[in-house]
């Protein structure tokens, strides 16, 4: 979504400027990422448990975007967003070492 945000630079969401966003450089960056993500998840569902990959997967997608948000966006990163990815990080770690435990 930020690189169509990106792509529609303050234009509002209509279906006539998300068709000419779509078209740009960051329109077409995000639709290869998006397929490439579709992609490599029907890959590593092949091999990994689903109830260890989908939280780890939503950890670090999330954990990816505030990066991104503060990055590229020049978002600020508050107290609580920052002990929040801090939980999810211990989280990740705990799910992580759990899975090395059972195998």
């Amino acid at each position: 979504m930020g690189l169509i945000n990106s792509a529609l630079h303050g234009r509002p969401l209509t279906v006539r400027h998300m068709s000419t966003a779509i078209a740009t450089i960051e329109g077409i960056a995000g639709i290869v990422l998006l397929l490439g993500s579709f992609v490599l998840t029907s890959v590593i569902l092949t091999f990994a448990k689903v109830s260890v990959f989908v939280p780890l997967s939503t950890g670090l997608v999330f954990i990816t975007t505030i990066v991104y948000a503060t990055l590229v966006q020049s978002e600020r990163i508050s107290l609580p967003m920052a002990l929040g990815m801090t939980l999810i990080l211990a989280g990740i770690a705990l799910v992580v070492k759990q899975q090395g435990a059972m195998q």
